[in-house]
């Protein structure tokens, strides 16, 4: 009998997803995993290489005087706190054809190294599925599209094919209290999609 409580039925999802990865994982694998172990990728953290590309992207943005760029740049990396929990949703790359021939290459190079990060936390979600962590390789899933949401393996493993189909979470401010956490009203965020709903 199906179970009423929404973590559990998360729980079974991810279980079902991961096993599904863990058949497929093998074959689909195109980078290598990460040094770092799987819980630093869920809590944010990213690899040398790509907080080197971030700094030289970064000062490019500041010499170029591109504020906007400057500022994806400088608020990508989540800072780790082991009291909170992060949860990922898919940010857009940048148009690599809407702005000036300095901004639009900019802007090649930011997505370049997004999707360079997205294969590398694909392939540490694909570990922590063979290696039975199934929690951890459903929140890298998560991660891997919030650093390039067209990424197709993740895509198809967390059930958003066809892969044409996006549905946008929309975020909302709660205007009600929130009863199970006695949040007041207008003092927190709604993230809504069709198969989820995030209290921040």
């Amino acid at each position: 009998m199906p179970s009423n409580n929404p973590h559990a039925r998360l729980l079974l999802w991810g279980r079902i997803v991961c096993a599904a990865l863990g058949c497929w994982g093998p074959a689909i694998r195109s980078t290598p995993a990460s040094d770092e172990q799987p819980l630093e990728w869920v809590q944010g953290s990213c690899p040398a290489w790509f907080t080197a590309e971030q700094r030289r992207l970064l000062e490019i943005a500041q010499q170029l005087e591109m504020p906007s760029a400057e500022a994806a740049v400088q608020s990508w990396t989540i800072p780790i706190r082991p009291d909170a929990t992060v949860l990922y949703l898919p940010v857009p790359l940048e148009n690599e054809a809407s702005g000036s021939p300095p901004y639009n290459s900019f802007a090649r190079a930011w997505n370049g190294a997004r999707k360079k990060l997205a294969d590398s936390v694909y392939a540490a979600a694909l570990d922590a599925a063979q290696a039975g962590r199934e929690e951890t390789a459903y929140r890298l899933l998560w991660r891997t599209l919030r650093e390039n949401p067209d990424h197709e393996r993740a895509r198809t493993a967390l059930g958003a094919a066809p892969a044409g189909l996006r549905v946008e979470p929309r975020v909302l401010q709660g205007r009600a209290p929130e009863p199970h956490l006695g949040w007041p009203p207008r003092t927190y965020l709604r993230a809504v999609s069709p198969h989820f709903e995030l209290l921040s």
